[in-house]
């Protein structure tokens, strides 16, 4: 089994972040064309679907939510403390994740 390599995972999380945000603001400019289209239904153009793009936003957006959550957890579990230390440090980063 390899090893837990904690510095490489949180790069590879950093580089989904921005590259998640850079695709959001790449389709919020471009999924419709003429631009003015999105907020003026009188404008001649067209636009992609909407709300399949907002729903898979927030499905990407949850996931990279919750790995971020979980980035930090065998940390915890692998410090020399009781068992229910690390159960309530794990309950309070969770607790965060409730918006």
């Amino acid at each position: 089994m390899t090893k837990y390599k904690p510095k490489l995972i949180a790069r590879a999380v950093l580089v989904l972040c921005i590259l998640y945000g850079l695709v959001v603001l790449l389709e919020f400019f471009l999924i419709c064309r003429l631009m003015a289209v999105d907020w003026d239904a009188h404008v001649e153009g067209a636009c992609g679907d909407q709300v399949l793009s907002y729903l898979v936003h927030e499905i990407l957006g949850f996931l990279i939510d919750l790995v971020i959550l979980i980035l930090p957890l065998p940390f915890i579990w692998g410090l020399k403390m009781a068992t229910a230390t690390k159960v309530h440090v794990t309950v309070v980063f969770s607790v965060g994740y409730c918006k």
